[in-house]
């Protein structure tokens, strides 16, 4: 599954240095600090910190990650903070290792996966992230700390469908896909995050995906107001000349929830299809040619011995 691609993120985030040393931490400002999550959608939530590192640096350890719970917090909310080990966009890091050089990471800094619980009552729910360390292994001094804020619903309360442009196509051809989000709920906006691609398939064949489509900015950060529904281009889609013949069913969606950041996946419903038609031979539009002009000398013919 392929998701859109974000813009580029060092043009966006927030830096906010740490430690005694020049090594940065910072967030995404963007998505800012609130997270939606629900019973009845699985989905995650996601906080990414990124950390920025130059050779010239002290060499310094992370330690140890700290979830600080604010009054009321549920522990049914299962918000994970790494506790042994995170991967870091390239490998995985084990708490407590020293780092040293030039370094660009990635990686979650906490995170659920899944429906929330039953037993988790509607309401907001907020937390702090310490990350602790320092210049050696034992080190507990606070390098850099994120707020989080998730907020429980029963439902995600909206559809989505998708539909070509045009339909059929013919084998060389291709055609845009449009999405459109309704929004039932009725006191929450609907806010996407990015939009995702799976496929078109028939049997074990499948369509070319040519590119996502950027109306407007796309489908980032693109709010749908209660009742209210919102269409736009999402993705083009490609026959090759020799494509098998047939209907192609496609896996398409959006990503998004209540806040800018979250990641629902909700998929178009039903699935959209596109059909391949075959390109007629030559010889058809040489008959085709030869049935008008023989249609034009008929015609010219019966006017003539009407006068």
């Amino acid at each position: 599954m392929a998701k859109a691609p974000r813009w580029v993120l060092s043009a966006l985030l927030l830096m906010a240095a740490s430690f005694a040393s020049a090594q940065t931490f910072y967030t995404n400002p963007s998505y800012g600090t609130a997270r939606s999550a629900f019973r009845e959608v699985y989905g995650n939530v996601e906080y990414e910190v990124f950390l920025e590192t130059s050779g010239e640096d002290a060499p310094f350890y992370i330690n140890q990650f700290e979830l600080v719970t604010g009054d009321g917090w549920h522990p049914d909310l299962d918000l994970y903070v790494p506790d042994v080990s995170f991967w870091n966009g390239s490998e995985e890091y084990a708490l407590g290792t020293e780092i040293t050089g030039d370094h660009s990471w990635r990686f979650l800094g906490a995170y659920r996966n899944g429906a929330v619980a039953p037993t988790v009552d509607d309401g907001i729910y907020n937390a702090t992230v310490n990350i602790l360390g320092g210049a050696d292994s034992s080190a507990l001094d606070n390098l850099f700390s994120f707020d989080v804020q998730i907020h429980v619903l029963q439902s995600l309360g909206i559809s989505v469908t998708a539909s070509p442009e045009k339909n059929p196509i013919k084998q060389g051809e291709s055609t845009k896909l449009f999405l459109t989000v309704q929004n039932n709920m009725a006191d929450h906006d609907f806010v996407s995050t990015t939009w995702y691609i799976s496929s078109f398939m028939k049997d074990s064949d499948r369509l070319k995906f040519d590119e996502f489509l950027f109306q407007d900015g796309g489908w980032f950060d693109q709010h749908v107001a209660p009742g209210e529904s919102l269409t736009k281009e999402h993705s083009r889609w490609s026959a090759e000349i020799d494509q098998p013949l047939g209907e192609y069913t496609g896996n398409v969606g959006i990503v998004g929830g209540l806040y800018y950041g979250d990641w629902h996946f909700v998929p178009a419903s039903p699935s959209p299809s596109i059909t391949v038609e075959a390109v007629p031979e030559p010889a058809f539009y040489q008959l085709s040619a030869l049935a008008l002009l023989g249609g034009f000398a008929l015609r010219r013919t019966l006017r003539r011995r009407a006068k």
